[in-house]
């Protein structure tokens, strides 16, 4: 859209699909997380921020090296820019399927965890329910962040 577009218009609709694709991260975490067990959620977190930031690192020292050094204009560094987007699309779709959900229909192992916390003395939680999606949500939040 900013190789096409112009007006405000054309702005807008990019600054509403740029945060739609911000928020994808999220989503993109929560399929991570459905397919990884969870005792290795920690290190494969700190593995993926790592490979997304110098990701990030790399193509903006390539960015930078091609426009000053090779006399790249800012419309190609577009259409390299849709090409990748477009080629890490097409990937996605390949993706395999989580075989459990995180949140539908899954048996939740982490309410056990922090119910098992919650009562180190073996006591009985009158309703387990709420507890176990409350802190299955404010886990997912946590590991997110």
């Amino acid at each position: 859209m900013l190789l096409f577009g112009q007006g405000v218009r054309t702005m807008q609709v990019l600054e509403f699909l740029y945060g739609m694709v911000t928020a994808t991260e999220v989503a993109y975490y929560a399929y991570i997380y459905s397919v990884v067990s969870l005792e290795h959620y920690q290190k494969v977190s700190g593995y993926c921020k790592s490979v997304t930031l110098v990701a990030y690192t790399a193509a903006s020292v390539l960015a930078q090296l091609l426009v000053f050094l090779a006399s790249l204009s800012y419309f190609y560094l577009n259409i390299i820019s849709l090409a990748s987007v477009s080629v890490a699309f097409l990937f996605s779709l390949f993706l395999p399927m989580p075989k459990k959900s995180m949140f539908f229909h899954a048996k939740s192992t982490v309410g056990k965890v922090f119910t098992d916390l919650r009562n180190p003395d073996g006591g009985q939680v009158t309703d387990p329910k709420p507890l176990n999606i409350a802190l299955s949500v404010s886990t997912v939040v946590l590991r997110l962040e």
